[in-house]
């Protein structure tokens, strides 16, 4: 229902919506030329039908001419490419880090001297403390929930919408995971994740040279959805979008072809139901200015909403989708502001809602480089020769046959029969059979062509990355020596370890934003007692929930643990715990006696359990507790060997007493290691004596 008031508004705001939408179209055809016709020709080298490069469209678009031979021969490299790099650089979700600063260390000398500098040290020096301390609760507990959450968004998790995003990246050039706010249905529980949506739906400001925050004054994402749903999440007027959209949903086009109506209901357009609209997170103001809005609506947009604005609008619908004008009519100034500001404040740390992916950025340009298209030119040359290679090979295999025509029938007949012996005459007048019948053989395909064959192949695989080491293969004659098997393994490891790198960065900007989102999005250490506990709870309340905004912004750094999203080596991981398994099982072990800790030892042999790919479930032992022993003398015997151990010491130190009037050389010589060694087994027993002593006195004293 409309009101006077409302239709002013209408007509105030229709400048403004008609200019973005404008802008936008500017952005999708500055996208198109710069990154989205490549984009779609890699995809369709990865994921289109066989035979897609010889459709009409396809070659007067990409290739030029006109060209159908018999045999459509594809060669899918873009699917090698995915398939050898996916799972060596994103194989699992990356383990989440959260670390605060390390704090200022000072001493009482920079509060001078005297008991009250003193006094005024320690507390400033107990303050500090405090304040660290919650500091890095606040940091354990956002740390735990940001190792939550991967697993816990639906649709595949994290581990999914990043999967999803590689190959993207991969293939295109981009890939975008995007960070919300989500519930689960039932629930009212708020928690966030980073969600994947093609990169097809990313628009930048056209005017911009980097996608970075600052750089480009805007971002939009398209969105296209049925109108009641549009309506309800905004809370407009149910069906004020039932006829603003142009494309029709599979559930329609069913309804549609049920209705005997429906060609005429089509006709009308009301079959429509989905409506195509976009979400723009602007850092330039509403966008106002230059749109032919009113200069009064124009100071108050600028004085009410500022320079972080997001509104959504849709092509035919005259007014933002965030606020209808009859809302609009009637809200007061912090109602209009809510309304067109930004959902999440990412802005606040120099952020998009959305982390992008880019393995080659483009110099001066807001879209990157497709990592295959390098070589696009080589992929397309190779499908043409191959196809046509393949048609001449095929026309030399075929049986052409020349027979004199009064000899045909019986020529044919004979070798048609397929048996293996077959006699058949041939006119008396012929002295030859070469003169009867020949057979005809086209011409053979030039060596040259099978040169620029392989050389194209190379070509191909150099400019994307294909080596042959990727396979397993080992090019050339196989390695010698250590030197040239290690030369071979750096340089197969540059280019996956580069990319590996960019997903790390890309993860760990993913991270920070989920970081603002729960923030800013009003998670709270209730909804995550189950996961925290009751303590838990409060310090995420109150240390990061609660928190100001600085401290959560700057002193709560998100990173990655480096390699954790990596395919792990295992055969390297287990190699090297080999080698350093023996000593430090064995320190670990005498630590485990003297204290009962087996703590440590079974993390060792949990990770050597690991990296050998063994259950070590059930193997854990736990703390070293002796079982209580009845009160009894000591043992004449353990107190014997104790004695000897003790005389052996004295009677060894005296020896090293006498040895001491030697000259330095002398003794040099004399003092072998192993008379060390024995010294220093004598101290060892000595001591592990002592300790069973100690031991047993505590045992004495707990019984009484």
């Amino acid at each position: 229902m409309t009101t006077p008031d409302s239709d002013y508004v209408t007509d105030q705001l229709t400048p403004l919506v008609r200019g973005w939408c404008e802008k936008v179209n500017l952005a999708i055809e500055h996208k198109r030329t710069r990154f989205g016709d490549v984009a779609q020709q890699c995809m369709a080298f990865y994921a289109g039908l066989t035979g897609f490069m010889y459709e009409k469209d396809f070659q007067k678009k990409f290739v030029g001419g006109n060209f159908s031979p018999k045999f459509k021969i594809t060669l899918n490299k873009a699917f090698e490419i995915v398939a050898l790099y996916l799972p060596v650089i994103y194989n699992r979700n990356p383990i989440r880090e959260v670390r605060p600063p390390d704090p200022f260390r000072f001493g009482p000398e920079l509060f001078g001297q005297g008991e009250e500098a003193e006094m005024v040290y320690q507390q400033a020096a107990a303050e500090q403390q405090q304040r660290q301390a919650m500091l890095r609760a606040g940091c354990d507990v956002l740390e735990r929930y940001l190792r939550y959450t991967p697993e816990e968004q639906p649709n595949g998790g994290l581990l999914q919408a990043s999967e999803n995003a590689v190959i993207e990246a991969l293939v295109k050039g981009r890939g975008v995971l995007w960070q919300e706010p989500f519930t689960m249905p039932g629930s009212t529980t708020i928690l966030t994740g980073s969600f994947y949506d093609t990169v097809d739906r990313l628009l930048i400001d056209p005017d911009s040279e980097s996608p970075n925050f600052g750089e480009a004054h805007w971002i939009a994402k398209i969105c296209i959805e049925p109108h009641w749903k549009a309506e309800r999440a905004r809370g407009l007027p149910y069906g004020s979008l039932r006829n603003k959209g142009n494309l029709e949903s599979a559930e329609a086009q069913g309804a549609r072809r049920g209705n005997p109506r429906g060609a005429a209901e089509r006709g009308k357009g009301t079959t429509f139901d989905l409506v195509r609209y976009y979400k723009i997170w602007s850092i330039g103001g509403i966008g106002a200015r230059l749109t032919g809005t009113k200069l009064q609506m124009q100071e108050a947009f600028e004085e009410v909403v500022g320079d972080y604005a997001y509104i959504e609008v849709a092509p035919g619908v005259p007014y933002p989708l965030n606020l209808h004008p009859s809302q609009l009519a009637e809200a007061t100034d912090e109602e209009v502001r809510e309304a067109f500001s930004w959902p999440i404040p990412y802005w606040k740390d120099q952020r998009w809602p959305c982390s992008l992916l880019d393995f080659y950025r483009q110099p001066n340009c807001s879209w990157p480089i497709s990592p295959l298209r390098p070589g696009l030119g080589e992929l397309v040359a190779l499908n043409i020769i191959m196809s046509h290679l393949t048609h001449h090979v095929y026309q030399n295999s075929r049986t052409l046959v020349a027979v004199l025509k009064s000899a045909q029938k019986d020529v044919e007949a004979a070798l048609k029969s397929g048996e293996d012996m077959s006699v058949f005459g041939i006119p008396e007048i012929l002295k030859d059979i070469d003169h009867l019948i020949k057979f005809v053989q086209g011409p053979p395909v030039n060596y040259d062509v099978w040169r620029i064959v392989e050389h194209l192949f190379n070509l191909f695989d150099k400019r994307v990355g294909l080596s042959d080491l990727l396979y397993g293969m080992n090019p050339g004659a196989a390695s010698r020596t250590a030197p040239d098997a290690e030369t071979k393994r750096e340089a197969l490891s540059v280019r996956p370890d580069y990319l590996a790198s960019k997903v790390e960065a890309w993860q760990t900007d993913t991270a920070r934003n989920e970081k603002l989102c729960a923030y800013f999005s009003g998670v709270s250490g209730e909804s995550l007692r189950p996961l925290l506990g009751d303590v838990g709870a409060w310090v995420f309340d109150q240390a990061f929930a609660n928190a100001e905004e600085e401290v959560v912004l700057r002193e709560m750094s998100c990173s990655i643990r480096q390699g954790s999203a990596r395919k792990p080596n295992r055969q390297r991981d287990a190699e090297n715990l080999k080698e350093v398994y023996q000593p430090f099982s064995i320190q670990l072990g005498q630590y485990a006696q003297v204290t009962g800790d087996t703590g440590p030892l079974n993390e060792l042999n949990r990770k050597l359990g690991e990296a050998m790919e063994i259950d070590m479930t059930g193997l854990e032992m736990g703390p070293l507790v002796p079982p209580e022993q009845e009160e009894s003398p000591p043992d004449p015997a353990q107190e014997a060997r104790a004695e000897k151990i003790r005389q052996d010491i004295e009677a060894e130190q005296v020896r090293n007493q006498q040895k001491l009037v030697l000259s330095e050389a002398e003794q040099a010589q004399k003092l072998t290691h192993t008379q060390q060694q024995h010294a220093a087994d004598l101290l060892g027993k000595l001591a592990m004596l002592d300790i069973e002593a100690q031991r047993q006195q505590t045992r004495n004293r707990n019984k009484k």
